[in-house]
């Protein structure tokens, strides 16, 4: 699995999510990727902001983008947070709410 393909299905997912609120589905699926994001970025203030200035903005490039490479950097240290956001990814599949990218097992 490609934490680089994770990074941008969940920044991809929820861009829209934060921007409208999403469906029902959405919403659920929505909430529990960023309440993994917020845990994982507790105290580490660059991606803690990058999250914020996404949450303000979600349809923002640079925000995305910047988002995007925090993700892809936490994924990269570590394995089971890589594992948390496939498993909420596949939920949010599961659930026929559309994700951005592709998400696969090993």
């Amino acid at each position: 699995m490609d934490p680089r393909e994770i990074a941008a299905a969940v920044v991809t997912f929820l861009a829209p999510y934060l921007a409208e609120g999403g469906r029902a589905a959405a919403r659920k699926a929505g909430e529990a990727l960023v309440a993994a994001l917020e845990r994982r970025f507790s105290g580490q203030k660059v991606a803690e902001a990058a999250l914020a200035e996404f949450k303000t903005d979600p349809t923002d490039e640079d925000n995305q983008e910047t988002l995007e490479a925090q993700v892809r950097k936490a994924l990269k240290r570590d394995a089971d947070f890589l594992a948390e956001l496939t498993a909420l990814l596949k939920d949010a599949e599961g659930r026929n709410v559309t994700v951005g990218g592709s998400v696969s097992g090993r």
